[in-house]
């Protein structure tokens, strides 16, 4: 399962059958729910997990949270893989220069809100005068880096082992 604004970059095919983690239910991105794996079964346990961990979240609670609190209490039932299997948003070394040895690591990039606004506060992308705020530009700040990405950094190379964009 993937967050709408995830983008594969060197996602082994394999793996879209043979699960990751023996099909034990595995978060990509730490306890951020924006890219993870499981069998059907995996799905109902975690869920359950889910539903219970809300009582102990803040006043209005996130999937975010309750998974945070799951990755607290140190469930080990649940793969939480290091941040580097997801890159953050608009990956780049200085302004519209891909830092493509980043890319290289992972699965694939989350482009959410956030990491788009971050991106633009770090002057890393154009600026707000161009194309206005990153709220309201966020598609085509994507466009433009996947564009750059491939330009920049030849993901095709490793084309025939991962489902590359």
């Amino acid at each position: 399962m993937s967050d709408y604004d995830i983008f594969p970059t060197k996602f082994p095919l394999s793996q879209g059958v043979d699960l990751s983690n023996g099909g034990n239910f595995t978060s990509f991105e730490v306890h951020v729910p924006s890219l993870m794996s499981g069998w059907a079964e995996e799905w109902t346990r975690v869920s359950k997990l889910l539903i219970d961990a809300i009582s102990r979240t803040a006043e209005a609670p996130t999937d975010i949270q309750a998974f945070k609190i799951l990755l607290d209490e140190q469930n080990t039932s649940i793969e939480f893989l290091s941040k580097y299997n997801v890159q953050l948003g608009l990956v780049y070394k200085t302004w519209r220069k891909v830092d493509c040895e980043r890319m290289r690591r992972g699965r694939a990039v989350h482009m959410s809100h956030t990491y788009i606004t971050r991106a633009y506060d770090k002057k890393l992308f154009l600026t707000n005068e161009i194309y206005g705020p990153a709220s309201t530009n966020r598609a085509k700040a994507i466009q433009i880096f996947m564009d750059d990405w491939r330009e920049q950094c030849n993901p095709a190379a490793d084309s025939r082992m991962y489902n590359v964009l």
